[in-house]
């Protein structure tokens, strides 16, 4: 007997859609079902005309923590993981930064702890990576702590407190990376190309909307895409580049994967459906690193995806509040960094993906949940609804129509960049290892249910 039977919905998982029943016992999957033959079950939930998803793996996600100063999120961890928890993500792994001259093993075990008293959803970490020699040769206490992957900074000297690297930090760090099976993500924009302009616009007083998007220039965001890969080269360190934005650089990525490179990448729904024109519509509250770019990047994206040279969609949810944003003034370059983005996520990409026909419903799954599982050292326990994984379970209404809104959302920002989009297909249920997350529009569990995942190399 299951203590749960999801019944007579669309299973979605490793690349196919079929009519299928799904038996929970416990936390795990136990069995797939042709409709009808399943064993009785404790409890049933009807999924008939809906979508069966695993649960969304957000792998890009930020937030505030406790023990970290330089952190200027506006929502915490258990505030973070109910807006994710609402849009059908039941695992989130965090970008982790200590204060400058803190050991990595100090700051990570520090989020931990605060992580396991706050979680909605289960959720991992990734382990920033300052320009501090003494430490990144301590950075095997990561691995010790079960944390593999590690964030590097090509820009953000100014703002960043601490946090932009250089080419010898990233090699030495690289070089420790590599020999343990880790991964190395980055965020590639060149910083010192970026302050130029930006110095240069601030003094001829161009400090207006329209000069953000020129600031920080395709060639920036592809210069460091190219360093990145001939850094992989030197060190055998597999690249994970994030919230890829430009075309040039997703064709050094398509490159670099034609010659067998370990070199992976991921794009956001901002890189998908926004243009920098929103920048200057809200006066910043679209403010995001890389920068909101234009149409022809945007299906650029699309086609990445849809090929396979990018293979993850995260959220880089960071959010803030239209205070936080104005509170800076009028100068586009004092604004704040960030945007809401977790809870939306999977909402648009299937509203404007698969519905849109841009990408198919098993392609969604394998972007935003197996391959992140895989890429991140978490499968097949998340990721899948194989027998044996974690009953991550997401339902997903096709029919329903719905206008984002930010009021309705869940998330501590009172803005939304897509707000009065029109979207169709909305979750509208989760389970988390087989204990029912979301239902009716709120969540079942309380801070503190989602559990860490260590992940080995």
């Amino acid at each position: 007997m299951f203590d749960l039977l999801i019944r007579g919905g669309q299973v979605v998982t490793e690349g196919k859609v079929i009519a299928a029943d799904v038996g929970v016992v416990g936390e795990k999957v136990a069995g797939l079902y042709a409709p009808g033959t399943a064993p009785e079950a404790a409890q049933v939930f009807d999924a008939a005309g809906k979508y069966v998803l695993p649960g969304v793996i957000d792998v890009h996600f930020h937030c505030r923590y406790l023990s970290t100063v330089h952190v200027t999120f506006m929502d915490d961890l258990a505030q973070a993981t109910a807006s994710a928890a609402h849009g059908g993500v039941t695992t989130i792994i965090v970008f982790v930064w200590g204060n400058p001259g803190e050991a990595p093993g100090t700051y990570l075990s520090a989020f931990l702890k605060e992580a396991s008293e706050l979680c909605y959803t289960d959720y991992a970490a990734h382990c920033g990576v300052r320009p501090e020699m003494e430490n990144i040769k301590r950075l095997p206490e990561a691995f010790e702590l079960g944390v593999t992957s590690f964030k590097f900074h090509y820009d953000y000297r100014k703002t960043g407190g601490g946090r932009m690297t250089d080419d010898d930090h990233r090699l030495a760090a690289m070089e420790v990376i590599a020999a343990r099976g880790g991964l190395a993500m980055f965020h590639c924009e060149n910083g010192y190309m970026i302050d130029y302009l930006e110095d240069k616009f601030i003094a001829e007083g161009k400090v207006t909307p329209e000069y953000f998007y020129p600031s920080r220039p395709n060639l920036a965001e592809a210069h460091s895409v190219y360093t990145t890969i001939v850094l992989s080269e030197l060190t055998g360190c597999p690249v994970y580049i994030v919230h890829l934005s430009a075309r040039e650089a997703l064709e050094l990525i398509v490159e670099a994967q034609a010659k067998g490179k370990p070199v992976y990448a991921e794009t956001c729904p901002q890189y998908l459906l926004l243009t920098h024109e929103k920048v200057l519509e809200d006066w910043g509250l679209s403010k995001v690193g890389p920068p909101l770019r234009t149409a022809a990047d945007n299906e650029a994206m699309w086609w990445g995806l849809r090929s396979g040279f990018i293979e993850i969609v995260g959220s880089d949810h960071a959010a803030m509040t239209v205070a936080a944003k104005r509170a800076a003034g009028q100068d586009i370059f004092k604004i704040p960094f960030g945007m809401p983005g977790t809870e939306t996520m999977l909402p648009l990409l299937y509203s404007k993906g698969v519905v849109r026909g841009r990408i198919t419903l098993p392609r969604l799954v394998e972007i935003m949940c197996e391959n992140p599982a895989r890429r991140f050292g978490l499968w097949p326990r998340k990721g899948t609804l194989s027998v044996g994984s974690d009953a991550d379970i997401v339902i997903l209404d096709p029919e329903v129509e719905w206008t984002i809104t930010a009021a309705e959302l869940h998330a501590v920002s009172d803005y939304t960049s897509f707000e009065g989009w029109k979207v169709r297909g909305k979750p509208v249920a989760s389970f988390l290892r087989g204990k029912p997350l979301l239902k009716n529009g709120r969540l079942q569990v309380k801070p503190g249910y989602g559990i860490y995942l260590p992940r080995k190399a």
